[in-house]
């Protein structure tokens, strides 16, 4: 059996079943954000309201943090309505991009926020493709929005000399 958690320098990062992330999803959890990392096998559609980061973009801090800023996860206070309290980071099978952006997230926003809030950051156990298979009813055609990272425009990655597919430079909503 698979550990039900992954380590980091001193973070911790849990797993998420495709069904407990469904019924969060169609509960309309507050506080939700789903973190799609994949870059160039991003085909077969994306989980409802997904924001795609390609995982390029978690190697570099000045990124990241971008991205930490972008999806308010270190927002002044970060508490009551709106506050992001978890965060489903997956890729197309979750064995290594998916654990490995989790944990540089979590890393990042614990350096970054002190003492204060830090949201449960999980990988969804088995990735895009276990979840797909299991709950096509909440998936959409599109690709997951992108975000446009300090105006790089949605090719991240081959900016910076990575492999990622061209997106579409949007602003994310936030999952609520």
């Amino acid at each position: 059996m698979a550990a039900d958690f992954l380590c980091g320098r001193d973070v911790r990062a849990g797993y998420i079943a495709p069904a407990d992330l469904a019924e969060k999803i169609r509960s309309g959890s507050d506080g939700l954000v789903v973190l799609d990392v994949r870059d160039d096998d991003l085909y077969g559609g994306s989980i409802q309201n997904a924001v795609n980061v390609p995982v390029s973009c978690f190697k570099n801090d000045y990124l990241l943090d971008d991205v930490i800023s972008r999806l308010g996860l270190l927002s002044p206070g970060n508490a009551g309505a709106g506050r992001v309290t978890t965060v489903v980071v997956h890729c197309m099978f979750s064995q290594q991009r998916g654990p490995f952006a989790a944990l540089r997230l979590l890393e990042r926003v614990k350096e970054l926020s002190g003492s204060g809030h830090v949201p449960e950051v999980l990988v969804l156990r088995g990735g895009f493709r276990a979840f797909s298979d299991a709950y096509s009813d909440l998936l959409q055609t599109a690709p997951a929005a992108a975000i446009d990272l300090d105006g790089l425009g949605g090719d991240v990655a081959g900016k910076l000399g990575g492999d990622a597919a061209p997106t579409v430079p949007t602003s994310p909503p936030l999952h609520t």
